[in-house]
């Protein structure tokens, strides 16, 4: 009788661990290989790069020598290009054109 609660135990527990560590790995980010041609008054750009695709964020990336060497993150409140982060009419102002629509989704 003392075995068999000894296996028990233990196979709680094994069982325990296991299921908390296969739940710890997260998901992947779907990502998509782009190349992006950038023309603006402001600033020309064209490069190969990654687009990350969460549910509330797309992130841009251009690596160089395995370094990002751009980064383009864009959220429903703002625009960041690497650590400046400004709101969508300031980016749409410097960047592109103060006419351009600034979308709220």
């Amino acid at each position: 009788m003392q075995k068999n609660w000894k296996k028990a135990v233990f196979l709680a527990v094994s069982t325990i661990i296991m299921v908390s560590c296969s739940s710890v790995t997260p998901s992947p980010v779907p990502q998509k290989s782009l190349f992006v041609v950038w023309k603006s008054p402001s600033l020309r750009y064209a490069d190969q790069g990654f687009l990350y695709i969460k549910p509330k964020k797309l992130k841009f990336e251009v690596y160089a020598s395995g370094q990002p060497a751009l980064s383009l993150s864009i959220s429903p409140s703002q625009i960041c290009t690497g650590p400046l982060c400004m709101s969508k009419k300031s980016f749409n102002a410097k960047y592109l054109s103060k006419y351009y629509p600034d979308y709220h989704h």
